[in-house]
């Protein structure tokens, strides 16, 4: 597992497109920069992504209720109707994007599964694979300071 410090990423980087979830719901660019954006890639025949769904499941069920969060994954090779059918049988909460090599390249995703966070646009968090002691433990605490700095604005 690998996980990426605050300030280690450019202020370049921002969202590079809208994006259109499995059951056809538009998230666009500007609904993505004015929230906190628990982003997610995966797919549906990896083991550590399949592994990490209840702990993903409970951050959603969490945070998710916040307004000012919105949680999406991102499937790097499955298709709308292939995640739907997922959905029926291990619903985790999240937003579900089907393939989509736009953002995995953007963000130069190149293990899954892979965890982002974006604030106002910026990649704020990035943590890559899955450990199972450790969990999804850095990814809950950054959510965490990003929701009460934002309580405090």
């Amino acid at each position: 597992m690998f996980v990426v410090a605050d300030g280690q990423y450019a202020s370049a980087q921002t969202i590079p497109s809208s994006l259109i979830t499995s059951n056809e719901r538009q998230i666009t660019k500007k609904e993505m920069e004015s929230k906190i954006v628990v982003l997610n890639f995966w797919f549906m025949t990896c083991g550590p992504c399949l592994r990490e769904m209840s702990d993903l499941k409970s951050l959603q069920e969490r945070y998710g209720k916040n307004n000012h969060i919105i949680f999406i994954a991102i499937s790097s090779m499955d298709d709308s109707e292939q995640l739907e059918m997922f959905r029926k049988y291990k619903d985790f909460g999240y937003e579900l994007i089907p393939k989509n090599s736009n953002w995995i390249n953007y963000y130069k995703i190149k293990l899954y599964p892979t965890n982002m966070i974006l604030d106002k646009g910026q990649v704020v968090f990035k943590q890559e694979g899955y450990n199972e002691k450790k969990k999804l433990v850095d990814l809950e605490k950054k959510i965490t300071t990003l929701v009460l700095k934002q309580d405090v604005n």
